[in-house]
């Protein structure tokens, strides 16, 4: 070892370094499905526009770190966080107009062929939704979500996060024939590494209710032209937002 004073350059090292984690967080989202259905988020969504561009296959811009992060810590959340309820993680995939579980394509084989027998219900009919956690309070089964947010805590729950646990609720009722009356977001401030949390609780609606609110949505999605643009603060991290923006705002 020398005496003198060494001269340690590590930016090229550093540099590689923040550019694995970035690619390791692309690589994790790089899989995300482009799911031909229509999801519980389609239909909550201010703008329906990425829904429809999915449906109707249109290519999704390359995925880069910015886009990539609210996914991921999404996913972290939901891995870490059990409630240790009735259910978690539930998959609920019904037929809203006829109020049944929809149906999956069935595979068939024949002789040393393969064939196909086509049991899928119309995309425009059905939902699909997973729901957090259901929890049994005192006889009660209450669904839970879990929200991140880097702001204060909200006092309300905003009506888009409404209409998801409604749409859940629903989706369990036409799944199990229960019908719930209460669900909770569980609000986590990521800026405080998830320590600080608060719950709001709120009352469902009518099974029927949400039902018309449900088919009206699908109508909006199904149609020959992307439903009309609206502008919110999530449109630079959707998958879509190149096409829906040659020009920019």
């Amino acid at each position: 070892m020398s005496d003198g004073v060494i001269s340690n350059d590590y930016s090229e090292t550093e540099d590689i370094i923040d550019s694995l984690y970035e690619q390791s967080i692309i690589d994790k989202c790089a899989g995300e499905p482009q799911r031909k259905s229509i999801h519980v988020s389609d239909l909550t969504s201010e703008c329906m526009r990425k829904a429809w561009y999915r449906l109707n296959d249109h290519a999704i811009d390359l995925r880069d770190f910015k886009k990539s992060l609210p996914l991921v810590h999404g996913t972290a959340l939901h891995e870490v966080c059990n409630l240790g309820g009735v259910e978690h993680e539930l998959s609920m995939f019904c037929n809203i107009k006829e109020m049944r579980e929809a149906k999956h394509t069935e595979r068939i084989h024949k002789d040393d062929g393969l064939l196909w027998r086509d049991l899928d219900d119309n995309i425009y009919d059905c939902v699909k939704g997973s729901m957090d956690d259901l929890v049994e309070i005192d006889d009660e089964l209450i669904i839970c979500d879990k929200k991140t947010t880097k702001k204060s805590i909200p006092r309300q729950v905003p009506d888009n996060y409404k209409a998801q646990m409604n749409i859940y609720k629903l989706l369990y009722f036409i799944t199990t024939g229960v019908e719930i009356e209460r669900a909770c977001i569980i609000y986590i401030d990521k800026s405080s590494a998830w320590e600080r949390h608060k719950t709001r609780c709120f009352d469902l609606l009518p099974i029927e209710e949400i039902r018309k609110y449900v088919l009206d949505k699908l109508q909006v999605i199904n149609t020959t032209t992307p439903p009309d643009k609206v502008v919110t603060f999530l449109c630079p991290w959707c998958s879509y937002y190149t096409e829906c923006n040659p020009n920019g705002y």
